[in-house]
């Protein structure tokens, strides 16, 4: 289904029942989809959006914000006039859910962050390299050399953009599933059209996914949070929180002792039931 913005027809997917929860993506749902609805189907209802990238046109990408991001995801509420809502961002695109949050407080109920880091900065990424460094086994580094080695420029060279995203993903598997031996590319089904422009411009080192500021932005966010992390995730380790959590009014705090960066995934009943709970006592 699409909904249109200006001149942009945003793709979006509904699943499962209860409160109304907005799931955005710059780099397609699919992947979303297979992992949240089993776990939280019964829990939420589920609004999948790709803000931009896979079923969404990306526009004048040079021209894309983060704070435009934001705006589009409003823009997606009013247009389906969906009242107030819950937001859940996975790994980069938490930061969204809590910009969403702190910008939109009489529109946002809850807010979930799972997989995420409270910002992309210099002091979470010393730390995510130092839980690597001690925290991962001989066997787990290995795994990722060679993976990694195997993906030469002559092989990514033959691969389609989208392509050539999923196969770096799986390859860097050591760094977000407990096994590392995990081939998460049948996940990525349905991610036909990932811009290689789009992901750096959000993504990449100067991307706009670092103008996200935790010191503004975490202190405004009034509506409870839920923050999920997994202890074999290698990539927002758990303690990248570690002197952030204050700064939040109102936050829950739960690391999956079995699970890497997608505890939906890898821990689905004791995750769904950790949010299930947490919503029943932050109505």
């Amino acid at each position: 289904m699409y909904v249109k913005l200006g001149d942009i027809d945003i793709f979006y997917t509904i699943a499962g029942v209860g409160p109304t929860c907005l799931v955005p993506s710059l780099a397609g749902t699919p992947i979303y989809e297979r992992t949240f609805t089993p776990a939280l189907q019964d829990v939420m209802q589920l609004v999948f959006v790709e803000l931009r990238g896979n079923r969404t046109a990306t526009g004048e990408i040079d021209a894309l914000t983060f704070d435009a991001m934001v705006d589009d995801l409003d823009g997606v509420r009013r247009a389906l006039d969906l009242g107030r809502v819950a937001v859940l961002g996975h790994s980069a695109h938490s930061s969204l859910a809590l910009a969403y949050a702190a910008r939109y407080p009489e529109q946002t109920s809850h807010v979930l962050a799972i997989a995420g880091a409270p910002g992309m900065t210099a002091g979470v990424a010393a730390r995510t390299a130092t839980y690597w460094d001690l925290v991962a086994s001989p066997e787990r580094k290995r795994i990722l050399a060679e993976n990694r080695a195997r993906l030469t420029e002559e092989v990514l060279a033959r691969l389609t953009p989208s392509e050539r995203f999923i196969a770096s993903y799986a390859a860097n598997g050591p760094l977000c599933f407990p096994d590392p031996t995990y081939d998460c590319t049948p996940l990525w089904e349905g991610h036909e059209q990932i811009s290689d422009r789009l992901f750096a411009r959000f993504w990449g080192p100067q991307g706009q996914f670092v103008t996200f500021d935790p010191e503004a932005n975490l202190p405004n966010v009034v509506a409870p949070v839920f923050i999920a992390q997994g202890v074999f995730d290698f990539v927002t380790p758990p303690h990248v929180w570690a002197g952030e959590l204050e700064k939040l009014p109102n936050a829950t705090y739960r690391a999956f002792e079995r699970s890497g960066h997608y505890p939906q995934l890898d821990e689905r009943e004791p995750f769904g039931e950790a949010v299930a709970g947490w919503l029943g006592r932050s109505r």
